[in-house]
């Protein structure tokens, strides 16, 4: 007769799992197939038979098939109920001023320089003003609810025409915003009438703004102080200085900056802190602390990640309502659930996807090496005085206990301590040091967790972050709380909120003098696959044994290593043998990239915008660099110093680190200067007659003169760019800069020119540049221009298009094909434009990097 207890068998205790599956999966194939939702009713409607059938006949595995079906078919026609809307249509020229007319339908965001606001001109249909008033004017008062009248330009919101970019169409769409208007300091927006809001906008954005002027009063106008408390309060994290936010990015801390779930989490703890002094009944406790929490989540704008930590407290407390012990991954499924329902595309912002990871990665990784690891400590530390037989259960925490207990009675006997003052202190000891321990390993699991995502959404592997963020995250948690009694007791409590604020600054500052500035191309595919695999190994080993797996575990670090290593960036992806030629679309600039047959990697400009703070280089240039796995760079070129070509040049060479600069005899500005600064005796000054190499490849320097020739209009800004001509096999390429007539006029006289194969059409195609007498001489067969979708400029120049036509030359611009590719094998041209080429480089990753 066995003596040994009967073995429970095992449940499966995320029931919710597979559900969420079938949603997400519903979502994706509803988003790929366009199914339509009358189709996927009827499919859902089916499974739902199905699912009754398989009830009646006690098949367990059927119903579990037809309930995940059921799903899949609701989910894949909430999708097009929700987004298979028809867009709405403005028949507009983006050149011409024309009326606007709507009313304000969110807070207004401003900068130094201009001031934005979101207009709904008609219903389900936005659009985004952007107002740029004269210096000294005063900025435009309007709120919600405010019927505003104006004249500007108006424009479709169009994405960036090159690979792996920003899905600006998508994130606006979603929020219901399909075009952008500008308004200048001579046309004013006036407020025409206000009342057009709902009661409820009312409500909100009342609330909103009574809050952030108390925030006001707590910062003691302070404004780095208020922009930090907007942040944390109410989740506006626009007004923040762009350095703090590339700051606390940069060190992986900015996820503590912006309302997520661990502030959720820790209005919940006070909550239900609080709600505990009144002696409520169970049932009323737990729904006030529920209603406080998801009135906080409104209050602060319900993102993806405030949206899922609410469900799932609401979910937790559903469980310790009916005392059941909740699961983490079930409440997570189950916050998926919801929030996909209700918004399918959230599923393709990356705010949704880095919560819902971050959140997993923790709950199957985190908390069960918490248990293996560091529970055992606690446990035997707090039962010093537990008979061992009650620790059966717990082998690990008995043996410890039995091993303290003996060390604290040895310590007492040789110190003239008593000894429950010996256990005392080491049960202070063991705690301060697993509460450390527990905080690094998590710390640890997000930056391996989600190493992948990091990598593909910012190209970014945060080291310092490991140590970076127990400090940040505890000084803005405690800056939370005192900031909400803030609200209530008022500016008593001013000088702690600076001192919070400022100490988190410098300590984010003090782990950036550390930073290694790890940038990290796109990973091949069998990387990634390896990565995730081998951290579902090690979740699904850690679900199954009470130990720590090593071959899960090194299976994780081994992957992680690889990533963080990156030597795939030795092969980009390239043609061998052939030279390439890609022109990026950055708007209105430039920027090319040249590859040589031996692989020789170079970048000529890097786009710009002089009235914004965007930055091309960061945004656009290094992630479509990022994605050929390339992570140097030989060679950066500067054409000359004006901001369309030179705006985005610093932050490439933060990133790629050429090992030259080659610069026109004649560059200035400020850019330049900046830029020379970091490259020091890397730089290399040209001149007309220069002979180059860009490895194998041979480039000659055709224009600026540093003869003193050119002098006066021949050598202001723009003529002093640098103009080069390429030679490959049989094909002559001239890249032209912004040089304009009179540039090309010297040339002329020069002789310096001939037939050409490419010409990169100078200054975006204006009127003031490609006259008659340079398209006799060169006598293109290819055009190509690189110009801002509907800009201001009004480029390319109708005269401009005429001449090149009459020569004959196949025109190609940027601002209708995106970025075009031109590939010569010596022989023949291959030209491959974005927009209407599946390129062979995209990258293997289908969701867009649509980040707030």
């Amino acid at each position: 007769m066995s003596i040994l207890p009967e073995r429970k068998p095992q449940t499966f205790h995320e029931p919710l799992l597979p559900l969420a599956f079938g949603v997400v999966s519903g979502v994706l194939f509803g988003n790929a197939f366009l199914l339509e939702q009358g189709t996927a009713w009827a499919c859902g409607a089916l499974c739902a038979a199905l699912w009754l059938l398989a009830r009646a006949k006690n098949g367990a595995v059927g119903q579990w098939v037809a309930g995940v079906a059921f799903i899949f078919f609701l989910a894949a026609g909430r999708f097009d109920a929700v987004e298979g809307r028809p867009l709405p249509f403005a028949e507009v020229n983006p050149r011409e001023l024309v009326a606007v007319e709507g009313c304000v339908v969110d807070e207004a965001q401003q900068d130094e320089r201009r001031q934005r606001f979101v207009l709904e001109v008609a219903p389900e249909a936005r659009l985004r003003l952007s107002y740029f008033p004269r210096e000294g004017a005063a900025p435009l008062d309007f709120s919600y609810g405010d019927r505003v009248r104006t004249l500007a330009r108006v424009r479709d919101i169009r994405n960036n025409g090159n690979p792996n970019v920003f899905d600006a169409e998508s994130y606006y769409g979603h929020r219901r915003i399909y075009w952008t208007a500008t308004s200048s300091g001579g046309e004013r927006p006036e407020k025409i009438g206000e009342g057009c809001g709902t009661s409820v906008g009312y409500a909100y954005f009342g609330a909103r703004t009574w809050v952030r002027h108390r925030l006001n009063q707590l910062s003691g106008q302070n404004s780095y102080v208020e922009t930090i408390l907007a942040a944390l309060i109410l989740g506006d994290s626009s007004r923040l200085p762009q350095a703090t936010k590339d700051g606390f990015r940069q060190t992986g801390t900015y996820h503590a900056l912006v309302i997520s779930g661990s502030h959720i989490s820790l209005i919940a703890g006070i909550a239900l802190a609080l709600l505990r002094v009144f002696l409520l009944p169970r049932w009323l406790h737990l729904c006030l602390a529920a209603a406080l929490v998801a009135l906080y989540a409104v209050l602060s704008g319900l993102g993806a990640p405030v949206a899922r930590a609410t469900i799932g407290f609401a979910l937790f407390l559903l469980a310790r309502g009916l005392y059941r012990r909740p699961q983490p991954i079930n409440m997570l499924a189950g916050a998926a659930i919801v929030i996909l329902l209700i918004d399918p595309a959230q599923l393709f912002e990356g705010s949704f996807l880095l919560s819902f990871l971050a959140v997993a990665a923790l709950a199957a990784l985190a908390g069960p090496l918490d248990d293996r690891l560091h529970r055992p400590w606690r446990i035997a530390a707090n039962r010093f005085d537990t008979p061992a037989y009650s620790l059966l259960h717990q082998p690990e925490a008995a043996e410890l206990r039995l091993e303290l207990k003996l060390a604290t009675d040895a310590i007492a006997r040789l110190l003239p301590w008593p000894v429950n003052k010996v256990r005392a202190a080491t049960r202070l000891g063991i705690w301060f040091t697993m509460t450390a321990a527990n905080a690094l390993l998590l710390t640890l699991v997000m930056l391996v967790g989600l190493g992948l995502p990091s990598v593909l959404f910012f190209h970014r592997i945060s080291l310092v972050g490991l140590l970076a963020n127990i400090p940040v995250v505890f000084l803005l948690s405690v800056l939370v709380s005192v900031a909400l009694a803030g609200i209530v007791v008022g500016p008593v409590v001013s000088p702690v909120l600076s001192w919070l604020a400022l100490t988190a600054q410098k300590t984010v500052d003090w782990h950036l003098r550390w930073d290694p500035g790890l940038r990290v191309p796109d990973p091949p595919l069998w990387l990634g696959a390896m990565l995730v695999a081998s951290l579902l190994l090690l979740a699904w080993q850690l679900r199954r044994s009470q130990q720590v797996p090593a071959l899960g575990t090194t299976a994780v670090v081994a992957a992680f290593l690889l990533l963080v290593y990156h030597p795939w960036d030795r092969w980009p992806n390239l043609e061998t043998g052939k030279l390439e030629l890609t022109v990026l679309d950055v708007g209105q600039g430039d920027s090319l990239f040249l590859a040589g047959p031996d692989g020789y990697l170079a970048l000529l400009d890097g786009g710009g915008f002089p009235m914004s703070k965007f930055d091309p280089g960061e945004a656009m240039v290094s992630p479509y660099l990022w994605s050929r796995q390339i992570g140097h760079l030989d060679t950066l070129i500067v054409s000359h110093g004006d901001h369309d070509h030179a705006g985005g040049l610093l932050a490439v060479y933060d990133n790629f680190r050429p090992r030259e600069v080659w610069a026109s005899c004649r560059v200035t500005g400020p850019l330049w200067d900046a830029l020379q600064k970091k490259a020091g005796p890397r730089v290399r000054r040209l001149k007309a007659g220069d002979r180059v190499s860009l490895g194998v490849t041979q480039v000659e320097v055709l224009w600026p003169s540093c003869e003193g020739e050119g002098e006066g209009e021949a050598m202001k800004s723009n003529n002093a760019s640098l103009v080069l001509r390429v030679q490959h096999g049989k094909h002559r390429f001239v890249l032209t800069g912004d040089i304009e007539a009179s540039a090309e006029l010297a040339m002329l006289e020069r002789g310096a020119l001939s037939e050409v194969d490419f010409l990169k059409v100078a200054h975006h195609g204006s009127k003031s540049s490609t006259t008659e007498a340079w398209l006799e001489a060169t006598k293109p067969d290819i055009a190509l221009i690189s110009a801002g979708y509907a800009n201001s400029f009004g480029h390319p120049h109708p005269s401009v298009l005429a001449r090149l036509a009459a020569h004959r030359a196949q025109i190609l611009r940027t601002d209708e094909l995106g970025q075009v590719r031109v590939l010569s094998d010596g022989q023949r041209l291959e030209v491959r434009p974005h927009r209407y080429w599946a390129s062979s480089v995209s990258p293997w990753w289908a969701i867009a990097p649509a980040v707030e």
